[in-house]
């Protein structure tokens, strides 16, 4: 192994073993595969045809099927790919290089001091402020051999559902949290808000709904703030982390121990439980970093035996190399530099290595340290919620009899829009009865009544409303309750394309499209035959890549 790929290796904590193979240079990953170790040629690893440049030996092992992978260094970085063989203009064979990053694969060679979880998780759906993508995260986790992870972005959950599936698919159980601004002395009559940061993380299905609500607020109702009085409605199912840039400690900065111990308790009065946020942060500006250290040290003195501490290493990018990332988005969001060099993602080692230096001077630091990995451990392992968007869910029209209530008004919009206006009525009820049988059954009277209520609502505001978009035009039930202002039996409109049996399912159908141009349709719970006679059951939770199909196009 040559240095650079020992260095990388070494670096990103990979457990790999070399060999030799005919005088080629071969690496293993453990459960993973054997990689072709490929060197440049003239300084160059691919050619102006795009594919690799490969010695005779090379080529011939590969196509003798020896490996499974090519690892390979481009641009100081080190990837692996697949034996994606294709022909030049020549007809010969050619191996096209796919840019994989090697890392996050195998098991890594550095073993956990403590059980953690890494719950401070800001990816790119934290717009101009996070990076990288869900599944980079869940994979460096598991990686790292954390089984819990926990995001945290700034005033949106847009990310929850792809990390949720980022989770389910590397068996990490994922904790769902928002860093929110709030205000605590709200006037309305104030263009210009006294704000500060306080996480909020779900424990149960009704934190859900009020994290829900809770953002709705935040990005609808106010600006890109929640009143403290109106984040005290909705608590429950929630548990609250005092983070770095919060009230309390504006009020340690100031010296007014006094009032930072009310803030606690008017905090401690609407959540059931609360901790103080420990993050091993070295700031690169000494004034933050001497603020962050006075504010621990004040912690430590006047809060600790009222508030317990919780380990949460706010990260904005998965590896210390992409520093330069997080300064990139700064830049076009026009803020200074990072205001540290190590926002990554930590395992528990990395944490401790952080305050190494000021671990062996101060023993109560390194204890809450260790109380605070406990303590997201233990809030982590108590965590109920589970995020479940397999099934549809649409919510009730609250009347004592709903499906009474939707025919009542199908019949008032037949009267008005059908009899003595069409000439043959029968078609016009047979198609109506076709459409309630689908209706009905389905439980979907009342997601045509809350859509009749809306455009109500509207037409009695002066809002304009347009005649209808896209499939529901085809569905005259719409039409007779008003959703829709299109009469769908003269322009042969159908109520398939808006709904039919397999849309009203609770399943996901698949339809995949291969590279001969063929198709297979496929819904969740269906067996796959796979080569070699085995079979996968599909659900939401396949990499479609990995199976052995030749799969151009995937349509959910």
């Amino acid at each position: 192994m040559d240095a650079n790929l020992s260095k990388w290796v070494e670096e990103n904590k990979l457990t790999v073993s070399e060999s030799s193979n005919d005088g080629l240079d071969v690496v293993t990953v453990d459960g993973f595969g054997e990689f072709l170790y490929i060197h440049k040629f003239e300084n160059d690893i691919i050619d102006e045809d795009f594919s690799f440049i490969l010695s005779d030996e090379e080529f011939d092992a590969l196509d003798e099927g020896k490996f499974q992978y090519i690892l390979f260094e481009f641009g100081g970085k080190f990837y692996y790919s697949g034996l994606k063989k294709s022909k030049n203009d020549y007809n010969e064979i050619i191996y096209k290089p796919e840019f994989n990053d090697f890392k996050y694969i195998g098991v890594c060679s550095e073993k956990a001091v403590l059980p953690f979880s890494h719950i401070g998780i800001h990816d790119e759906y934290e717009i101009m402020n996070g990076s990288g993508s869900c599944s980079l995260w869940a994979k460096k986790a598991k990686f790292l051999g954390i089984d819990t992870i926990g995001t945290c972005n700034k005033n949106t959950l847009a990310n929850v559902i792809s990390f949720n599936d980022a989770c389910k698919k590397n068996k990490l159980k994922p904790i769902f949290g928002e860093t929110i601004t709030v205000a605590y002395n709200y006037d309305k009559d104030k263009d210009i808000q006294e704000t500060f940061d306080l996480k909020i993380y779900i424990t149960e299905d009704c934190g859900w709904k009020n994290m829900l609500y809770i953002s709705k607020l935040i990005n609808v109702d106010y600006d890109k703030f929640i009143p403290f009085e109106e984040l005290s409605k909705y608590t429950s199912g929630l548990i609250a982390v005092i983070p770095k840039e919060s009230y309390l400690n504006y009020m340690i900065d100031r010296g007014d121990l006094k009032e930072a111990k009310n803030i606690l308790k008017l905090h401690k009065s609407i959540f059931s439980t609360i901790y103080y946020q420990i993050d091993t942060l070295e700031y690169q500006s000494k004034s933050l970093f001497k603020k962050h250290l006075n504010q621990l040290d004040q912690y430590l003195i006047n809060f600790r035996k009222l508030v317990k501490p919780i380990l949460i290493n706010d990260s904005y990018y998965l590896d210390k190399e992409e520093l330069g990332v997080k300064g990139m988005l700064n830049k076009v969001n026009g803020k200074a530099l990072p205001e540290a060099v190590d926002q990554y993602f930590k395992s528990v080692n990395d944490t401790f290595e952080s305050y190494s230096d000021w671990l062996d001077e101060v023993e109560p630091l390194f204890q809450v340290i260790v109380d605070g990995i406990n303590n997201a451990r233990k809030f982590t392992e108590s965590v109920n919620f589970k995020l479940d968007i397999s099934e549809r869910k649409i919510p009730a029209f609250e009347v004592k009899d709903v499906e009474e209530k939707f025919f009542t008004e199908l019949q008032k919009g037949i009267e008005k829009r059908l009899i003595g206006k069409v000439k043959d009525i029968d078609t016009y009820y047979k198609r109506i009865e076709t459409e309630c049988e689908l209706i009905v059954p389905n439980d979907l009277c009342s997601y045509f009544l809350i859509l009749w209520d809306i455009i109500n609502w509207c037409d009695k505001e002066n809002i304009m409303v347009g005649p209808g978009r896209g499939s529901v035009c085809g569905s005259l039930v719409a039409y007779c309750l008003g959703i829709t202002q299109i009469d769908p039996i003269p322009y042969q409109l159908y109520f398939e394309r808006f709904l039919n049996k397999s849309r009203v399912s609770a399943h996901h159908s698949y339809s995949l499209v291969l590279s001969d141009g063929s198709e297979m349709e496929f819904r969740d719970g269906d067996k796959i035959p796979l080569i070699g006679g085995d079979e996968i059951e599909v659900d939401d939770s396949i990499d479609w890549k990995t199976i052995d199909i030749d799969v151009k196009r995937i349509v959910k």
